[in-house]
């Protein structure tokens, strides 16, 4: 790690913030490296050991949730930029929270029911519209404000959403008014608890 510039340059960062980023970190570590005697050899000094040194008495100045930062950034870049540092493979990381199963067509009915049940056709309508955007298309909490006539579409019984993010478009058969019939079309995945 001669010059940080050079070792950002070795990263072949995609974006400008991503070599703005890494050069923050570089410098502070090679500063760091050089005041406790090290020459700044790649290879050397950018060793899971050595990070775990830095994180021990080079940034206790930041706040935790910076030192997590910085620190993580330095090893995705010392894994990129090295060769022979003994790097662990990298863990397999899936979802943060385990699915829920699918709701069963009893607890649907249930929660038809209930939606039913609100005070005044509005409400009826409302609670009715969360249920069948969250158990037919599969949205989350947050994403049911997102839903609106613009991003939506009622065509012979069915409910078209769509959403800029992928992975989340779908479509469901709503049910006639007061009917416990919330059946979803073969195109969509079953939202969950």
């Amino acid at each position: 790690m001669a010059v940080p510039r050079e070792t950002v340059g070795l990263s072949a960062p995609s974006l400008l913030s991503q070599a703005a980023n890494a050069m923050k970190v570089l410098t502070r570590f090679a500063v760091w490296g050089l005041d406790v005697g090290y020459d700044l050899d790649r290879e050397r000094v950018l060793t899971p050991e050595e990070l775990e040194r830095y994180r021990a008495a080079g940034l206790r100045e930041l706040a935790a949730t910076s030192r997590a930062t910085e620190l993580s950034r330095l090893r995705a870049l010392a894994r990129v930029v090295t060769r022979r540092a003994p790097w662990p493979a990298p863990e397999d990381r899936g979802s943060r929270q385990q699915l829920s199963p699918p709701y069963t067509d009893a607890e649907i009915d249930e929660y038809w029911e209930a939606a039913s049940a609100q005070s005044g056709p509005f409400r009826v309508q409302a609670m009715r519209a969360v249920l069948v955007l969250s158990v037919g298309v599969g949205a989350r909490a947050r994403e049911l404000f997102a839903v609106t006539g613009r991003t939506s579409s009622m065509s012979t019984g069915s409910l078209r959403c769509a959403s800029d993010r992928p992975g989340r478009r779908g479509s469901f058969r709503s049910a006639p008014s007061g009917s416990s019939d919330c059946s979803r079309s073969p195109t969509v995945r079953g939202g969950g608890r």
